[in-house]
């Protein structure tokens, strides 16, 4: 999901997790993938099991792809943890 503030310049993905889809769900952390802003966002897996976090940046400019981490699907490979 997309996390903000009131102005707008926060801009990071947000995680919350469940063992259901329509949950209760409990909020793991956010951050700015790959240390960038993040906008509008999807979430692709493939085939084989890998996900990936696509996402916008810099007003839109720059679309993103980062793998996620196979066991969780919550953190990018290059990143080691979620923070709040």
């Amino acid at each position: 999901m997309h996390i903000d503030n009131a102005n707008y310049s926060k801009a990071a993905v947000g995680v919350a997790v469940s063992p259901n889809p329509e949950g209760p769900f409990e909020y793991v952390g956010s951050k700015r993938p790959h240390g960038c802003d993040s906008r509008d966002m999807t979430i692709f897996q493939d085939d084989d099991g890998e996900a990936y976090l696509i996402y916008s940046s810099l007003g839109n400019s720059e679309l993103h792809i980062g793998m996620l981490q196979t066991e969780s699907h919550i953190c990018l490979t290059s990143d080691v943890a979620m923070s709040q």
